[in-house]
């Protein structure tokens, strides 16, 4: 009985042993342990309810932002997620997204036998902003955004966007997915984001935006897009440009995430100094 392994709730007494293992704890997260005989910790899975994606998609939603085993994940995965996913159905939750690193393929392998689907592969790219000069910020038609930007680039992105996770998932309404964007855009004005260049036509009309956050250490492209009849005209390199050129001796690094499948985007990052510092699946589960 000494090796058996067990599932059950995070308690008070393991937080030391999971921030040492690198499992972030918040008030608003439920947290799953996997423990073997003594109660020693074998791996965590930490599951939060999504308002904003409740919200938007119509399905009361859930994220896991974080699932992983540091001993045994060969019987601590399995169980990690079998109890979580009772736990899912028995608050309600309806759509569940949950994120690994692409080289993880034990646990991208256990979430798809319990019914996950792989939506995407997420690259994120990271630039230093040591070396900013003004011969890279080519950005004659690119401005900081005003209040009254806000409805053109909301609907900007309510109608341009579909290689993202929730477009790419049949399961999504397609007219939900681009009101979420739309959302998305309105939120970042009334605040949430740190900063949000636009793009603007020789007329004067807005045909692209570029929304960023910030962290300690970087700044961060949230979300970006161009209309599709301005694009092919150097409008997102430079509201890339000018967005690095803003940050630049504010944070040391500017990172940015695309999907592996959108070379388009790929191409932009790469020709503007980027490199890929990580790659991860996104799986979604749908539960009836």
């Amino acid at each position: 009985m000494a090796d058996l392994v067990k599932v059950r709730l995070s308690q008070a007494r393991d937080l030391n042993a999971l921030a040492s293992n690198g499992v972030a704890v918040s008030p608003d997260t439920s947290i799953f342990v996997a423990v073997r005989g003594d109660e020693e910790l074998l791996g965590a899975l930490v599951v939060h309810e999504t308002a904003f994606e409740t919200e938007q998609l119509g399905l009361k939603s859930a994220r896991v932002v974080s699932f992983r085993a540091w001993r045994r994940p060969e019987e601590a995965l399995p169980m990690l997620v079998a109890a979580c996913r009772e736990w899912l159905v028995s608050k309600g939750i309806q759509f569940v997204a949950c994120r690994v690193g692409v080289d993880d393929k034990c646990a991208v392998s256990v979430l798809k036998k319990h019914g996950f689907e792989d939506v995407e592969t997420l690259l994120t790219f990271r630039r230093s902003l040591s070396q900013i000069g003004e011969t890279e910020d080519n950005t004659a038609a690119i401005d900081i955004a005003v209040p009254e930007d806000a409805a053109d680039c909301s609907r900007i992105a309510g109608n341009c966007f579909s290689s993202d996770r929730f477009h790419r998932d049949d399961k999504i309404d397609h007219g939900a997915a681009g009101r979420l964007k739309k959302t998305w855009v309105e939120n970042a004005f009334r605040g949430r984001a740190d900063a949000i260049f636009v793009a603007r036509n020789a007329s004067g009309e807005t045909v692209g935006f570029n929304i960023c956050l910030v962290t300690d250490e970087a700044a961060v492209i949230d979300l970006i897009c161009v209309r599709s009849d301005a694009r092919g005209q150097g409008l997102a390199r430079g509201l890339v440009q000018k967005a690095m050129s803003y940050y630049a001796g504010q944070r040391h690094e500017m990172r940015v995430g695309t999907q592996s499948t959108n070379q388009a985007s790929i191409s932009l990052y790469q020709s503007c100094g980027f490199q890929v510092m990580s790659s991860s699946k996104t799986l979604h589960l749908h539960l009836d």
